[in-house]
């Protein structure tokens, strides 16, 4: 989340993480796809749950803040 954008950001909205039961949608920029990766546009996902078990603090590898929605149609 640095200071910077760069040509080519993209700026979209993230159900995103920051704590146990502490979830909020917020703005965020992703950078330009790098060698060997893709852009995807995302038009559906929906909480699974492994979201869930980490949204609600029982995930002993889950660490905030963290963006939630990873399955996904494109």
């Amino acid at each position: 989340m640095g200071a910077e954008h760069q040509a080519g950001d993209i700026h979209c909205k993230g159900a995103v993480a920051f704590g146990v039961n502490d979830q909020q949608i917020v703005n965020l920029v992703v950078a330009p796809p790098q060698a060997g990766e893709v852009r995807v546009k995302i038009v559906a996902t929906a909480l699974c749950h492994t979201d869930k078990y980490t949204l609600g603090g029982d995930d002993p590898e889950g660490l905030f803040p963290s963006v939630l929605g990873h399955e996904a149609s494109a």
